[in-house]
């Protein structure tokens, strides 16, 4: 070997060409200690598995003989010591004076059904004892030779006296047919009837595609999709005059075995390749018809992954082949590869115009322009070839990449996943979004911490597309078809078919988001169910029909597919880093309809998928499978259509609700649980226009809810405070959408509201106040509440204009919150509100603006003076042993003890009621928050704290405060797992709830503001609420006699509903060695496990 493994210990490959060229040196110096590979003690602490480890054992035993310590071994003496064996007495194609030599011969061989006469080197060679073709193909045809014993050939022998080449390498003097057995089935294990591939290609129009010959499943071998490489060298195909192979990794001494019993030892053959060996860098010399050069890549982490073979013929035409599998034997063993070979094409007419035989799909030029991006002289003579060859009969698109940072041309993009989405968005039929993308791929790279990060934004993005008009799309669903454990484990060469499958456990760990989309190899129909896939394809389909197919030596991979660069200041260059090509299948240039046909029909055949259909999901880890039903939905939880105005009914008189969790079923069927979706319902009324105040919005997720409810072409008004460049060219795209972002004038302030306004055809309308962004992380597996309204009807024609408002004057308190704004687009909306009757609604708005100065006694509008003053006017007397409970996502800077803020203004306002005159002490304090265990159990791992901000720098500056924190439970509502991105305030007592803030206010500063000589106000955010008290509630008003009740029930009592709390009470306090869920955890976590990516590399 020439360099050292770089992966040591954790090496687990098992293809002899990458031991011939790295060194294993733990592997090694368990040999040197062993008289045989039998005495070998395998350490207990391997890093790979036993099976693995025993193989390549094998493998460096077999390469490297010399290594045994016992010179007398007869395991390894057999395998190095020469055995003579007399030439037979005519030998044509050597000079007769020619003695013979002595070679090195495998005892492998002498398993052979006919003897193998040495060849006589000729006088150029005089001073080698070893033929140097035999040298390259002599470790191949051993462990051919020696595995005959357990594979049974039932297909017809093929005799060398008439097949085999007779001629010899007259520039060398080297005999092919003396170096390789006569019998091509005493080398390849499956071989197919000669001079019949033409045919058999011919029976596979219009699609051309092929599935790779598998050894261990004898149907195969007779399937008529089924291929060997060997085929592909058919004289049925054309008379080979020269050919290139490019490919990753290659192995010389298998693939000239092939082209020598084609007879096509002496044919000029060009290989480009990725993975470098000794072999090939000296195959020129040995043949010098065989030219090969490394595809050189600058960036360290590209490859030269592409599978094409080009292939010329005496007649002038050409055929290109596009595949999956590198050219060495256990690639083409049993493993499902996939292959499209293209019709014979003919070389065009002399004088024809240079346009003359492209073919509907730009193959040829889009060909020419991937081999000119190679830079290599030793291509021109093939583009010169192309340029003059007629590629008509070709009906399917090149998908290829480049390595490089890439542009869109005038002719659009010409690489990557963008290529694919143009393509798409050229000629694909429209699709329904509720057809997935299905990928199914041979590795997987590292594609973010959720699946927006890459696969359901930049991916999807490209490979969503059809040719329907640009309008308001759901995004698809996406499947991803990769073995389990168990596949492997079951297949026909055990844990070892798990070879050509590098997912590593370090890049798992970091997105097992990914186990939710992941669904098990099954190729039952093409018998190929225990052959494990190193084929790659990309496809969506319904039940109509396949849309589109892409087959590809792309992996699910950044490297591959191209990423964005984000930072690009203004056209976002694509960086991509290896070198793939694959062929996109599109129903309306090959059939002429909108699908192809995944079942026989009269007019078409059915295309000829890789996998069974239906796919099937991966296994739970309680052994139950996913369902399957949920194919083609939306990636939302789903609430019943036309159901929401009774759920809210029933919901009165607290109209409280939490949102869906997607990862806890329970919660789906639950009577105070929502959905986005369910806002929109059409039982709620007839939407003619909305408001959407936030912080965070991801428009189109928006607006795919806008979409599926029917209501795309809606006026949409969104105030925003998180800008994206989505959010400020959506009004281009949809001129019905209006998006403004918030301005704050001081730097620590941000727009963390969370309201929407609903109108309705009938002129009635709706208020929500919500604590969920506009995204769909927090409409996931996140604790959110919502409150909603009744409906509130317009005022009659002529009302007074008091008329209408509530007890709770939500009306005007909404009116002075939305004046604050001083924006244009809301005068509409305030005028109707001033026309509406608010008189159902039974809570208080509680609201902060950004203000300084602020002047309170004539008034608290805002924070928490606003909320001290509504309880010191509404809320029951309450003896101040009774704690004050704040839940919050994030925590701010409070001082070095609670009397700094917490006891001088938190708990004074919150700490208020209506007994004036009695002088109490200030209440107690808790906090809920989530410690480290609450949230590593969540749903989503320590990603469930992504929603939790607080820091563990300020922590410590405030530790008095782990005194007054409490955990986050949540098994009575089905949310102890979704992490609280919910803010609420509250006091009980054994008689109930005193009091209930919902609100999008965490517990800081920003939110609640400063008080300054208990006159001025200052607060940096806007934030909203709704006050819940009992005394204002409906629930204590029967026939418009008040209930003597200053409490809401939190149990059932038989004359009220409970109110329903978002947590567990009691609450529980964290345990000795509970800490808080920082942020940094999040921060060191990804930062440890980018180190080891950085050290693995």
């Amino acid at each position: 070997p020439t360099k050292e493994c770089q992966y040591a210990g954790e090496c687990y490959r098992v293809n002899p060409v990458h031991f011939r060229e790295y060194s294993h040196p733990h592997i090694e110096k368990l040999l040197t200690k062993a008289a045989s590979i039998s005495m070998v003690e395998i350490p207990d602490d391997v890093k790979v598995h036993r099976s693995v480890f025993t193989e390549q054992l094998k493998i460096v035993s077999d390469l490297f003989p010399h290594l045994a310590c016992d010179p007398l071994n007869p395991e390894k003496k057999a395998k190095i010591e020469p055995t003579t064996s007399k030439l037979p007495s005519a030998t044509p194609s050597l000079p007769a004076s020619s003695a013979p030599k002595t070679v090195p011969k495998p005892s492998s061989l002498e398993m052979s059904s006919a003897p193998k006469p040495e060849p006589k080197p000729s006088s150029g060679l005089a001073a080698s004892n070893k033929n140097p073709i035999e040298s390259l193909f002599a470790e191949r045809r051993a462990k051919m030779q020696s595995t005959a014993r357990s594979v049974q050939v039932t297909e017809p022998a093929v005799p060398a006296q008439n097949d085999a080449p007779t001629g010899t390498t007259t520039n060398i003097g080297i005999s092919l047919q003396r170096a390789l057995p006569r019998d091509i089935n005493s080398y390849f294990p499956v071989v197919a009837p000669r001079g019949q591939m033409a045919q058999k290609l011919a029976a596979a129009a219009p699609y051309n595609m092929f599935l790779t010959t598998i050894t261990a499943s004898k149907p195969t071998h007779t399937e008529p999709l089924s291929v060997t490489f060997q085929e592909l060298l058919d004289t049925s195909l054309g008379e080979l005059e020269c050919s290139v192979q490019m490919n990753f990794m290659v192995d010389i001494g298998w693939l000239l075995a092939h082209y020598y019993f084609a007879g096509y030892e002496n044919v000029p053959l060009l290989i480009l390749y990725g993975d470098e060996t000794p072999e090939l860098r000296m195959v020129s010399q040995k043949k010098p018809n065989v030219t090969a050069v490394k595809v050189e890549i600058k960036t360290p982490f590209g490859v030269h992954h592409t599978k094409m073979g080009l292939y010329g013929y005496s007649d002038g035409s050409m055929r290109v082949v596009v595949s999956t599998a590198n050219l060495y034997e256990d690639d083409w063993h049993n493993r499902t590869q996939g292959l499209w070979i293209s019709p014979r094409l003919p070389a065009v007419p002399e004088g024809s115009d240079t346009k003359y035989g492209e073919s509907r799909t730009d193959f040829r030029s889009s060909l020419l322009t991937y081999l000119d991006a190679y830079k290599l002289p030793q291509l021109q003579p093939w583009m010169a070839r192309i340029r003059k060859t007629d590629f008509s009969d070709v009906k399917v698109f090149l998908v290829a990449s480049v390595p490089g940072g890439h542009t869109n041309t005038p002719k659009g993009p010409l690489w990557g996943h963008p290529r694919l989405g143009y393509l798409l968005a050229q000629h694909a039929a429209p699709i329904d979004d509720a057809c997935p993308l299905v990928a199914q791929s041979s590795s997987i790279g590292s594609l973010g911490p959720s699946p927006e990060s890459w696969v359901l934004g930049e991916i999807m993005a490209s490979f969503r597309k059809d040719s329907a008009p640009i309008g308001i799309r759901r995004i698809p669903g996406f499947r991803m078809i990769y073995p389990s454990f168990s596949n492997v484990r079951q297949s026909h060469d055990g844990l070892m078919g798990g070879g050509c499958l590098p997912y590593v456990r370090s890049t798992h760990v970091k997105q097992e988001w990914l186990k939710d989309y992941l669904q098990q190899w099954c190729s039952r129909a093409r018998h190929r169910n225990k052959a494990m896939p190193h084929i790659k394809t990309y496809c969506r389909w319904s039940h109509r029909g396949l849309y589109w197919f892409l087959l590809t030596s792309a992996n699910l991979s950044k490297a591959a597919w191209g990423v964005y660069n984000k930072t690009g200041r203004f056209e976002k260059p694509l960086r991509i880093n290896s070198y793939e090509a694959g062929v996109l299948f599109l129903p309306k240039l090959l059939v002429d309809e909108n699908f192809f046909p995944m079942e026989a029909n009269k007019k078409h055949p059915p295309f000829p998928m890789p996998y069974d259909i239906p796919i099937i999901p991966e296994a739970t880890e309680d052994g139950s499978e996913k369902s399957d039903d949920d194919y083609g939905r939306p990636r939302f939880v789903e609430g019943l259509r036309g159901r929401m105005a009774d759920k809210l009914a029933v919901a009165a008189p607290y109209y409280f609700f939490l949102s869906t969790i997607t990862d806890s079923q329970p919660t789906h069927t639950e009577p105070l649980s929502v959905t986005f979706q369910e806002l929109l319902d059409t039982s709620l009324g007839e939407l003619v226009c909305s408001v959407q105040i936030n912080y965070m919005v991801d428009i189109y997720w928006l607006l795919e809810h806008y979409c599926f409810a029917g209501y795309e072409n809606v006026p949409l008004l969104v105030l925003h405070g998180d800008e994206t460049p989505e959010l400020q060219s959506i009004s281009q795209k949809k001129p019905n959408v209006t998006a403004v972002k918030v301005e704050i004038k001081t730097p620590v302030g941000t727009h963390h509201t969370k309201m929407g306004l609903h109108g309705y055809s009938d002129g009635s309308m709706r208020v929500i106040v919500s604590t969920a962004n506009l995204y769909e992380n927090d409409w996931h597996n996140r604790t959110q509440g919502l409150w909603i309204s009744p409906r509130l009807p317009a005022v009659p024609e002529g009302s007074d204009e008091t008329y209408g408002e509530s007890r709770t004057e939500f009306r005007s308190s909404l009116l002075t919150y939305l004046e604050v704004y001083k924006l244009p687009q809301l005068q509409p909306w305030m005028e109707r509100i001033r026309k509406t009757d608010f008189s159902d609604v039974r809570v208080f708005l509680v609201q902060s603006v950004p203000c300084n100065e602020s002047y309170i006694p004539d008034g608290p509008l805002w924070a928490h003076p606003r909320l001290g003053h509504l309880l010191s006017q509404h809320a029951a007397p309450l003896d101040s042993s009774f704690p004050l409970v704040a839940q919050s996502s994030s925590i701010g800077c409070y001082g070095r003890s609670p009397h700094a803020r917490i006891q001088r203004e938190i708990t004074p306002s919150f700490g208020k009621d209506t007994c004036r005159d009695t002088i109490r002490g200030v209440p107690n304090f808790r906090v809920i928050y989530p410690t480290y265990a609450n949230v590593s159990n969540s749903h989503d791992g320590l990603d469930g704290g992504r929603a939790l901000l607080y820091n563990e720098e300020l922590h410590w500056e405030q530790r008095w405060l782990l005194r007054y924190l409490y955990q986050w439970t949540n098994h009575a509502r089905y949310r102890n797992k979704a992490m609280p991105s919910i803010k609420t305030y509250c006091r009980w007592s054994s008689q109930g709830l005193q009091w209930f803030l919902l609100t999008s206010s965490n517990l800081s500063k920003s939110a609640w503001g400063v008080t300054r000589y208990d006159k001025l106000l200052y607060v940096n955010n806007f934030e909203t609420g709704v006050l819940f008290l009992p005394r204002i509630l409906d629930v204590f008003y029967i026939h418009q006699s008040q209930l003597d009740e200053d409490f809401l029930p939190l149990a059932p009592n038989g004359k009220h509903p409970q109110f329903p709390m978002p947590y567990d009470v009691p609450i529980v306090p964290y345990a000795p060695r509970d800490i808080p869920f920082f942020l940094e955890c999040l921060i060191s976590e990804e930062s440890d496990e980018g180190n080891r990516d950085e050290a693995s590399h």
